[in-house]
């Protein structure tokens, strides 16, 4: 860890500044040759800063209502779209969480009024975390309000995200850390098993060890 620079609020005249950031971040993913484009707003990230109400404390347009506080997120999005197309960007939410301090006064209304917001743009999938809010809550929300592809993510082994496609509240499984450690998951998904178990010590750490180093089979 290292020390950094307290962080101020954004002046109203630079959002727009940093919306032409993600869409030429977006176009040069893109020339470089990615097939799409995911907007990360889950995570405490900037996106998700100005979506929660105990970070987001402004008092322009993009701030204060829910539709203020989702201003950015869909102008960031319209911004990739129009360089890649909307069928080339995805977001990802997290419903909920309380990760890097984030502590939404209302996430169901919040979230809620997102997904909504989200289906005029026709994006290629929404990619929600779900496992903050009880009872497949935000994936139960995302299904009644969202009209598009929905990709889960949180913790599923082969079983338990069978069992959310079956369910009808997912069109697709995110593996992240179960991946991570099987680099052959599709054929061990296939053999069912055995999985690798992750070393946690290893995460964000510089060099090959938790990288390329776990067995296939």
């Amino acid at each position: 860890m290292q020390d950094f620079p307290t962080p101020r609020e954004l002046k109203t005249e630079e959002i727009s500044l940093v919306i032409e950031e993600y869409k030429q971040a977006t176009k040069n993913a893109l020339d470089s040759g990615f097939d799409g484009v995911e907007f990360h707003a889950a995570s405490g990230y900037l996106p998700m800063q100005f979506l929660s109400s105990n970070s987001n404390l402004r008092t322009d347009q993009y701030g204060g209502s829910v539709a203020n506080r989702l201003r950015f997120v869909i102008e960031a999005l319209e911004a990739m779209s129009s360089v890649a197309g909307a069928d080339k960007i995805g977001v990802r939410i997290w419903p909920g969480t309380e990760f890097n301090d984030m502590h939404d006064a209302n996430p169901v209304e919040t979230y809620t009024e997102l997904t909504k917001a989200l289906n005029s743009l026709q994006l290629a999938y929404l990619h929600i975390v779900g496992f903050s809010l009880p009872d497949n809550l935000a994936y139960k929300l995302a299904r009644e309000h969202y009209h598009g592809i929905i990709m889960a993510n949180g913790g599923f082994n082969f079983e338990t995200g069978q069992a959310m496609l079956n369910a009808g509240l997912a069109d697709m499984i995110s593996y992240a850390t179960l991946y991570l450690a099987n680099p052959d998951l599709v054929e061990r998904f296939k053999r069912n098993g055995p999985y690798n178990q992750a070393d946690t010590s290893t995460f964000y750490t510089p060099g090959a060890k938790g990288y390329i180093d776990y067995p296939t089979l």
